[in-house]
């Protein structure tokens, strides 16, 4: 495959023993590593997904043609994401995906979902604008101020009504016996 991206697996079957018995080489071709990030993509419009490399290198899906290229991270994006995923290469346990927050290479404040894909040896992202997210939280707020203000008025008339229902007749009561006393 000269030229041509691909994801190498390897993967060694040892007995019991340890002594290596085989080595099995699978290679997932351009298409297959490219489908992988765009079902990742179809979650949000406006998510990008991406592989990261065990040497460093991220390798994503170029917006306009869907063809997989490769792309310089920031630094604090890297160090975020060299930090997360050698965590979860050093642990022998499944690591659920981990949350990080960082700017991307664009500068755009980014939330992100990173996982180690151990069968592929490589890292996989998904990140999406800060402002996207927070910006789906923030439309709520009205609504949720709306929500306080007529809960608080339906408190106040309920009360308002529980009190003359109480007090009326205790009021009645004092009159009644203020006249026979």
């Amino acid at each position: 495959y000269p030229g041509q991206f691909v994801l190498l697996t390897i993967d060694q079957y040892r007995t019991s023993d340890g002594v290596a018995r085989a080595t099995i080489v699978g290679i997932s071709e351009q298409q297959n590593a490219a489908q992988i990030l765009r079902s990742l993509e179809n979650l949000s419009p406006s998510s990008r997904a991406y592989f990261v490399s065990t040497y460093g290198g991220y390798i994503g899906l170029d917006r306009f043609t869907g063809d997989l290229r490769p792309f310089t991270s920031s630094l604090g994006q890297r160090d975020l994401l060299e930090l997360t995923l050698a965590k979860m290469r050093a642990s022998e346990s499944l690591l659920s995906p981990a949350t990080v927050e960082f700017r991307n290479e664009r500068g755009v404040s980014s939330l992100a979902q990173a996982a180690w894909l151990k069968e592929l040896n490589t890292g996989i992202v998904l990140e999406v604008p800060a402002a996207t997210v927070f910006g789906q939280l923030s439309s709520l707020i009205p609504f949720t101020g709306f929500v306080f203000i007529g809960l608080a008025i339906a408190i106040a008339v309920a009360g308002q009504w529980y009190a003359n229902r109480v007090v009326k007749p205790i009021i009645s009561l004092s009159e009644i016996t203020g006249r026979f006393a």
